[in-house]
């Protein structure tokens, strides 16, 4: 049985360490609005956060440091020689690079909570409909079964029963680690065919990162639209900083394949506002743009009458 690590990192170590300062610390706010510095390979780390447990007790560590490590040493690798000097890429390192994406979008600890409020609404709702049929006079329920659409046998093939699936939902941490190769090698490939267009940071504030620095928009739908933004969606948009100078834009109609094109301090304030949204920890190489914010979260809080 594996070993488990302590400290897993949910947002990779050799990811953050562009966002250091010169002495090699990061400067971070939590969600109670607390700044603070402290190393790369200390931050954004849980106990066994990718660690995969068998029901019979133990479980696995291949997830962490075969596949995630050999994506985050062949990201660490472009970034040291391409990326870091805006060199431009060869579609061999456009795939690299859209696998690191694709990592960084499935690992996200907002993707487990999804999973995770997923699996409670289903175990919820199941939990009710069998309290329902429990309380049910015989005749009630053949009543309501014969009401039921019926189930075509290619369906039951390609269905598992709700019990069982509510099974799977009691260990939503090792379900979605156990699912980051699959879906990966899912959505990298579609990564790869989108346009792409590298920002160079050309004045203002630095670009930041957070827990959840990989961005899926669609600026052509309203914010909290029920379907959200998906990756065949013609205007969707997907975001990522690569450092305090270099962030990556992601979409179908993306200009200036692979360039890398200066923006003005406004778009830079946009991306790290659009970061904010979706994060609940932010990170960058000064401290004076996270204090900024707190005061905002705080000033706002207050004329709302709650506290920060």
């Amino acid at each position: 049985m594996a070993r488990p690590h302590k400290g897993q990192h949910k947002v990779p170590r050799t990811y953050l360490e562009a966002f250091t300062d010169p002495k090699g610390m990061l400067w971070v706010a939590n969600n109670e609005l607390k700044i603070y510095q402290d190393k790369p390979r200390n931050v954004l780390t849980e106990r066994d956060f990718y660690t995969v447990r068998f029901p019979s007790g133990g479980g696995s560590l291949v997830i962490e440091t075969e596949f995630l490590g050999g994506i985050e040493a062949a990201y660490a690798k472009l970034y040291r020689e391409k990326l870091k000097d805006q060199k431009q890429l060869t579609d061999e390192e456009k795939g690299i690079l859209a696998i690191f994406l694709a990592s960084m979008m499935e690992r996200s600890p907002r993707r487990r909570e999804a999973m995770q409020d997923f699996f409670n609404e289903v175990t919820t709702r199941t939990g009710q409909m069998q309290a329902m049929v429990d309380a049910m006079t015989p005749e009630e329920r053949k009543a309501f079964g014969d009401r039921q659409p019926p189930v075509s046998e290619e369906s039951r093939k390609n269905s598992i029963p709700a019990s069982e699936f509510v099974r799977l939902g009691k260990d939503v941490p090792s379900l979605h680690s156990s699912e980051i190769p699959r879906m990966v090698t899912f959505t990298a490939p579609i990564l790869f065919d989108m346009s792409w267009g590298f920002m160079t940071r050309s004045g203002g504030d630095p670009f930041i990162t957070s827990d959840n620095p990989a961005i899926i928009v669609n600026p052509s739908i309203p914010y909290d639209s029920f379907w959200g933004p998906g990756l065949g969606q013609k205007d969707v948009e997907i975001t990522i900083p690569l450092s305090p100078d270099l962030a990556l834009l992601v979409g179908w109609q993306i200009e200036h394949e692979r360039m890398y094109i200066p923006v003005e301090a406004a778009t830079v304030q946009e991306l790290n506002r659009r970061l904010m949204r979706h994060s609940d920890t932010l990170i960058s190489n000064e401290s004076s743009i996270l204090e900024k914010q707190a005061e905002r979260i705080r000033q706002h809080l207050k004329k709302q009458g709650l506290k920060s």
